[in-house]
């Protein structure tokens, strides 16, 4: 009787072995990537797990076809925004499929409904201390942060340039909240060399406001005094007075939570960097971040609600960095005719047709085919 040959067995059982050795790898390269701590997700997408499953949720709302690893995607690629190319390699999958991936949840997020209003910046007014809040009001208090901030793009027209941050961009207009930074406003986008004082004036300065009441602004918001409260300049005669740099050190102590609001939306690099796709695009991934920022927000008050601490720490960092180093802090924006920096049929604005803020109001965003016009950058698949 021959001896029966085992080769045959040994050889499956080599193999088996090899393949449940690659499949343990690939389940572990899976967990690596997806069953991350709260501290390395958020470092990576930005925003912490529960913000990203309420996102999904909100999307899905609107397009029952967005997956959870739809926003991922998402988030990852605006968050590096180094490329279809090099974002798909990271995920083992065309860029061509994560661009149809990434895109989906960027026009799906132009019909995401504001979770903020302005008229919530009641909520939380803080007393206005300053000398000239006295003098005008019985009452004098403040309730919104205001200040644009600057988003480079890729672009041909010139109009776009702005020489106090060399180079060409869109401006937004924000408000916050002084209390846990909540964005309550959003307005734009506007070419980047129109005046903080100038989109103020045409929007938000039109906002019917209460007794005592102003909002708090940089030295680009001078010259409405009854209206927003702003920095002393350094006088040319004399040294600055004791008072006048006790109010300097007030407005800069409650103006630092819209740079804190700043920082958390420029840790996603595609508004660090020059944006390459439409302009409705960049809007439309604004209101995505804003949207997912507030929803941090807004979920951290419920917690600290739940467990009834009073703790006031939030989402927002203790600290920020400006925006870009080589921005010209001693370059004045000139003040021009709003109309010179209004683009066409594109807008965006977290609150619509209130108080008259709506006067100039161009065209609804979301109804418009704007990808080919010619106040738009070339579509672009990087």
């Amino acid at each position: 009787m021959t001896k029966p040959n085992n080769n045959n067995k040994s050889e499956k059982k080599n193999k088996k072995i090899k393949i449940d050795k690659k499949n343990k790898k690939v389940k572990k390269e899976k967990k690596k990537r997806i069953d991350i701590n709260d501290k390395k997700f958020k470092k990576k997408y930005g925003f912490t797990k529960i913000v990203v499953l309420q996102l999904w949720s909100d999307l899905e709302h609107y397009n029952n076809s967005i997956t959870e690893q739809d926003v991922l995607w998402t988030l990852d690629y605006l968050r590096y925004y180094s490329g279809f190319d090099d974002r798909a390699s990271k995920y083992d999958i065309s860029d061509r499929t994560l661009m149809t991936h990434v895109w989906k949840v960027i026009d799906t997020a132009s019909k995401l409904q504001s979770l903020s209003q302005l008229v919530d910046r009641h909520k939380q007014p803080v007393k206005d201390l300053s000398v000239s809040g006295g003098q005008l009001f019985e009452n004098p208090h403040l309730t919104l942060a205001v200040d644009t901030s600057f988003f480079p793009i890729k672009t041909k027209d010139d109009s776009f340039f702005n020489p106090k941050y060399s180079g060409k961009g869109l401006k937004y207009e924000f408000g916050c909240s002084l209390y846990d930074g909540e964005i309550l406003w959003v307005n734009g986008p506007f070419k980047a060399p129109a005046a903080d004082i100038t989109i103020f004036r045409e929007s938000l300065g039109k906002v019917l406001m209460e007794p005592g009441e102003r909002f708090i602004g940089d030295k680009g918001y001078r010259g409405e005094e009854q209206k927003i409260l702003t920095p002393h300049v350094e006088p040319t005669n004399r040294d600055m007075s004791p008072i006048e740099k006790l109010e300097n050190a007030f407005v800069k102590r409650k103006r630092i939570i819209i740079e804190n609001v700043f920082s958390v939306i420029k840790r996603f690099n595609c508004f660090k960097h020059k944006w390459n796709s439409s302009f409705l695009r960049h809007s439309n991934a604004l209101t995505l971040i804003v949207h997912s920022y507030n929803l941090s927000i807004i979920l951290e008050r419920q917690r600290k609600k739940s467990v009834k601490r009073g703790t006031n720490k939030s989402e927002i960092p203790n600290d920020y960095e400006d925006e870009y180093d080589f921005i010209d802090k001693d370059l004045d924006e000139k003040e021009t005719d709003i109309n010179l920096h209004i683009i066409p049929n594109l807008k965006i604005k977290i609150n619509k047709n209130i108080d008259g803020a709506d006067q100039y109001d161009t065209g609804n965003s979301d109804d418009s085919d704007t990808d080919n016009s010619d106040n738009q950058s070339v579509e672009s698949d990087d």
